[in-house]
């Protein structure tokens, strides 16, 4: 299992490093020295200005300071007050496509690891631990694949003419100014909608038998590492609330387990199976926000909904004693959940979350094996 983390890992790893070296390695001689900060994908821009007094003049954008233009026009550096303008023309370079190429591979490597690496008869989404070499070309593939067709995603946009024109009634002049330094600083209204999707290592079954010297057996392959624990769909009604929807899978691999004591006849053995879909409704607040920069978030989400829940349990042993345990119904549920996000570009982040899903039932405990019962849901980070 860690063998096979660390491969993803690694991927995801490779693909920033690589993206992030072809950003910072063509802007090493910029300077903004008393200058306010322009951003990267506009500086040197071509500018074409025109003049009250009816003169055109073209540069490549250098800077803003204030309500002044810092333009770079015949080798030399002028200040052009944006007072003094009739309007603006800038051509916005594209940005060489290694955003793209940054964001494709990543959601490449994890597609393909949630098309190809689900154990199969498991409950949906839980990780394949068959083979590290085939799961390193699969992973490899799909780095390589999302990488392309991201990089070809933001080619496809890669020259823009933006233009301000500041004539008009005051408030239109006014109005171009805030939105031409907002373009210029790169500063954009955050989005309101938020898609996430939630990677987890579950706290299962399966991971409490492996947590003892006790034997047992999984049916195949199958980790408590689930590819898709949760799809989530939420809207900012406030700067610091969101509310929305989620769907979670939080049943839990299939598992068989035996014991026997040494030195006499007696043994006990069972069986567990679990599928579990939960929909709920979800709110979301980011407490102290304003404590925080722009690239990093802190969540805290609660919700209720329902639980879909498909549960078997039996054990027995040589005593002749049996417990069966059978839950097929829809259940009460509730999510709660932290989230800590840093956003790498600026309409994607990656993240740590952990949560705790609740269902009234109880799954039974395995007192041959030291193992309590416990609330039919479970923890995930």
């Amino acid at each position: 299992m860690k063998k096979i983390n660390i491969t993803l890992i690694l991927s995801l790893f490779i693909t920033l490093c690589n993206a992030g070296y072809s950003q910072e390695s063509g802007n090493s001689n910029i300077s903004f020295q008393n200058l306010e900060m322009i951003d990267k994908d506009i500086l040197y821009s071509l500018v074409i200005l025109q003049e009250k007094n009816g003169n055109y003049s073209q540069g490549f954008l250098i800077g803003l300071k204030s309500d002044t233009l810092v333009i770079h026009v015949k080798d030399q550096n002028r200040d052009i007050a944006i007072n003094d303008l009739v309007s603006i023309s800038i051509e916005k370079r594209g940005r060489g496509g290694m955003r793209g190429v940054a964001i494709g591979g990543i959601l490449g490597t994890y597609l393909a690891y949630l098309a190809f690496w689900q154990t199969e008869d498991e409950p949906f989404a839980y990780w394949n631990n068959e083979s590290a070499f085939g799961q390193a070309l699969v992973s490899l593939l799909g780095t390589l694949l999302g990488s392309g067709v991201g990089y070809l995603i933001d080619k496809s946009s890669e020259k823009s003419t933006e233009i301000f024109d500041f004539r008009g009634n005051e408030s239109n002049r006014i109005k171009e100014i805030q939105r031409l330094k907002k373009f210029l600083t790169g500063s954009k209204s955050p989005s309101k909608i938020h898609l996430n999707f939630q990677l987890a290592q579950v706290s299962t079954r399966l991971s409490e038998l492996g947590n003892n010297n006790y034997d047992y057996y999984s049916y195949r392959d199958v980790t408590s590492f689930n590819l898709l624990r949760k799809i989530q769909l939420t809207y900012s009604i406030l700067d610091e609330l969101e509310i929305g929807g989620a769907v979670s899978w939080f049943g839990e691999p299939s598992v068989r387990w035996g014991h026997y004591y040494y030195g006499s006849n007696e043994s006990s053995s069972g069986t567990q199976t679990y599928e579990g879909t939960g929909f709920y409704a979800i709110a979301v607040y980011k407490p102290f926000s304003s404590f925080f920069s722009e690239t990093f978030t802190w969540k805290v989400g609660a919700g209720i909904g329902s639980g879909n829940v498909d549960y078997e349990f039996t054990a027995y042993n040589t005593q002749g004693d049996t417990t069966i345990a059978r839950i097929d119904e829809i259940l009460f549920s509730a999510i709660i959940y932290t989230q800590f996000d840093l956003y790498l570009y600026d309409m994607f982040s990656l993240g740590f979350v952990a949560d705790y899903i609740y269902l009234p039932e109880e799954i039974p405990g395995i007192p041959d094996l030291d193992i309590s019962s416990r609330n039919l849901g479970n923890f995930s980070f």
